[in-house]
């Protein structure tokens, strides 16, 4: 169902809008249909619409991860984010866009990722002992990271990182 848009006239008092009554019976609608977004409920379940606590704001890719906290991201599995080109054909080089008010000193990397392209080919599992920190690149607006360890690269080759399971996340350090 679309949503139920209420008639509010061409001028104030011209009486052309909806009354009082239609107009609620409208909103009424809206909320009142399973089918529109106004009326989902707040929540973590499928289907629901996550709170702002609930979600995490990358570029235009959001990422639900149950806080706000903008120093962390993934824990959740499937969880993509961050680009990257491959160097050679074991090596990518990562970029993940921040906003943060000072320079990234310092990221944590754990559990298991994957790198895969947009033709969804995975180039391998990586831990964290084949990912680095490139501190000297990282700035308040972007983390940069190396990973190694990979087959099947194509220099140039376009990638994403994507989370093994809800234990892999990325924490920086400003």
């Amino acid at each position: 169902m679309t949503i139920d848009v209420i008639g509010i006239g061409a001028a104030p008092g011209d009486n052309t809008g909806d009354g009082l009554r239609t107009a609620m019976t409208k909103v009424n609608n809206n909320f009142g249909s399973p089918a529109n977004s106004a009326s989902k409920l707040v929540g973590t379940a499928t289907g629901q619409i996550p709170t702002a606590d609930d979600l995490l704001v990358v570029g235009e890719t959001n990422y639900s991860t149950g806080n706000l906290n903008q120093l962390v991201f993934g824990g959740i599995a499937g969880a993509r984010f961050g680009s990257g080109i491959a160097t050679n054909t074991t090596t990518v080089t990562m970029n993940l866009p921040m906003n943060l008010f000072g320079d990234i000193t310092s990221a944590a990397f754990v559990g298991l990722f994957r790198i895969v392209n947009p033709l969804e080919f995975t180039f391998g599992e990586v831990d964290i002992l084949n990912i680095n920190f490139d501190a000297a690149a990282s700035t308040g607006r972007c983390l940069c990271f190396t990973v190694g360890g990979l087959s099947g690269l194509t220099a140039r080759d376009p990638v994403t990182i994507e989370c093994v399971n809800s234990t892999s996340k990325i924490t920086v350090t400003v």
